[in-house]
């Protein structure tokens, strides 16, 4: 196999340190420990090798081709997105390089194929997590249209807290943007296999009048998500801010309990929106989304489309996020 550089690499005090040197003193996990096993693509591997360039420890991509070892630098980039959540620290693919070869780029390389260097603590879960989605195209395709959807549209989730003091926009630009990251963040969950399927049934609906599930729709989601690992025991964080939207006014999605850092019912504030959020079950959020989907997202969206608010698209996005990373076993 050819060796690659992948300019991801791992910073630790101390020069030349060694895998066994970092796994010991930073990672706490066995599975994300930097031995060949935890990191074996299905026709690549890693190695790790110390770069004096930036310092650190640099995972080596061992590939036939470097268009195997560029297929992995795509996925890792779209790894990234799903674990930090966002798009913004590292927003742009790496390109592989021969192994000792990237002092010698030069010219119009540079900026065709530019050598980048980056450096963080997740590294790790993004190769652990690219490894595992190329033995299953289903993660594979998952994890590019999660990045897709942030791409498509994304707040970083510290913009979210408090500091954000707006919920939709008068344009259509944005919100057709906001409508197409929630049809691509629902598109992640039916990738796993987690989508509500009404077919089952024959009453073809999810919800009755009532508002209660058909149980046949629900008996057969939970029981996917069940064999996916996902806990549904444990609800999902749900961002309810501001004003309710012509949406949340005919469709309130209903919450288990209230946020622990949720306002208190008379809070008023000039500058902050009052923040209501609560937690949800995870069936109640998957048919949310699917309705936000189907209903208000897709097909000819007319005005509809300008009640979507910033939240449902992060609501959307953190749903699809923690189904891969719970049903891989990186959901902390």
């Amino acid at each position: 196999m050819n060796k690659y550089h992948s300019g991801y690499y791992l910073s630790l005090s101390g020069d030349n340190f060694t895998p066994e040197k970092y796994s010991n003193e930073v990672i706490k996990e066995s599975y994300l420990k930097l031995i060949p096993k935890n990191y074996k693509g299905n026709d690549w591997e890693i190695d790790w090798i110390y770069n004096e360039k930036w310092n650190g420890l640099e995972f080596i991509i061992l590939a036939k081709s470097f268009e195997v070892a560029q297929n992995v630098l795509f996925n890792v980039i779209c790894s990234a997105a799903v674990v930090d959540g966002t798009v913004m620290w590292s927003n742009e693919a790496h390109y592989p390089h021969e192994y000792g070869t990237i002092d010698k780029v030069k010219g119009i390389d540079l900026i065709k194929k530019p050598v980048k260097g980056f450096s963080n603590f997740s590294i790790p879960s993004y190769f652990y997590l690219t490894s595992l989605a190329s033995k299953d195209n289903k993660l594979a395709n998952s994890i590019v249209k999660y990045q897709l959807s942030t791409e498509i549209y994304s707040q970083h989730y510290m913009d979210l807290h408090e500091v954000i003091d707006w919920k939709t926009t008068d344009f259509n630009y944005i919100q057709m943007r906001f409508a197409y990251a929630i049809i691509t963040a629902y598109s992640v969950i039916e990738e796993l296999g987690l989508n509500v399927n009404v077919d089952i049934s024959k009453n073809r609906r999810s919800i009755f009048e009532n508002g209660d599930w058909n149980p046949e729709v629900h008996d057969d989601l939970v029981n996917r998500l069940k064999l996916s690992n996902i806990n549904i025991e444990e609800d999902i964080s749900w961002m309810i801010r501001g004003d309710e939207t012509e949406i949340e006014k005919k469709r309130p999605i209903q919450t288990t309990r209230v946020a622990e850092w949720a306002d208190p019912p008379d809070y008023e504030d000039s500058f902050f929106i009052k923040i209501k959020d609560g937690y949800v079950y995870v069936p109640d959020a998957i048919n949310y989304i699917s309705f936000l989907r189907s209903s208000i997202s897709s097909h000819s969206v007319g005005e509809r489309i300008m009640n979507l608010s910033v939240f449902d698209v992060a609501n959307a996005q953190f749903l699809a996020r923690r189904l891969i990373l719970e049903k891989t076993g990186l959901w902390k």
